[in-house]
């Protein structure tokens, strides 16, 4: 046969019959999160914009990428190329041109 539960009722029930006023009751600030080690400051009020596609699709766009790397000197990354597609795709449709393009040298 097995074991019978405690009740918690009765596990509790010192508690709530001697209630500590609110008023003593401190709400200490939270203590401060700790960093992620994946925590990058650039990325502070930016948000993740994804999407799943064949491998031949991201291979292709790292060749794009090492392509106009080498044309133009300085980085390109794989986000300058989906932020230039998506102002792209934002001018076809008459919308303002608002995806950063942060080509570093």
């Amino acid at each position: 046969m097995a074991a019978q539960k405690p009740d918690l009722r009765q596990a509790l029930k010192p508690l709530s019959s001697n209630p500590t006023p609110v008023a003593q009751v401190e709400n200490p600030a939270p203590p401060p999160r700790p960093r992620s080690r994946h925590y990058r400051p650039s990325r502070e009020g930016m948000e993740n914009l994804t999407g799943y596609f064949p491998p031949a699709v991201k291979n292709q766009m790292l060749e794009l990428s090492v392509e106009r790397r080498r044309a133009t000197g300085h980085k390109v990354t794989i986000q300058d190329l989906i932020a230039e597609a998506v102002n792209d795709l934002f001018a076809k449709y008459g919308k303002p041109e608002i995806a950063p393009i942060s080509r570093k040298q």
